[in-house]
């Protein structure tokens, strides 16, 4: 069962890029993090913002295909 919360009359969102997040928290800790394993004290701190609402952008499975037209493109490899 899902626990639902109500929301102020202006609720406030906060948007992570959820891969770089994860990225990110992977290099702090020292060990692959995934959604499924984010320590309790990372959404804590996201809790502790005061924001209603948290969006995870970006939450899919990547595909080999997209994986490879992503590394051949000159443009994509230098923004990355």
């Amino acid at each position: 069962m899902v626990k639902k919360y109500p929301l102020r009359g202006n609720p406030t969102l906060y948007e992570i890029n959820t891969a770089a997040w994860l990225f990110e928290l992977s290099q702090k800790l020292g060990n692959p993090v995934t959604l499924g394993n984010v320590p309790p004290e990372e959404w804590d701190k996201l809790k502790e913002l005061g924001m209603d609402l948290i969006w995870l952008l970006g939450v899919w499975e990547r595909s080999q295909e997209g994986r490879k037209l992503n590394l051949a493109s000159k443009e994509f490899r230098a923004s990355f």
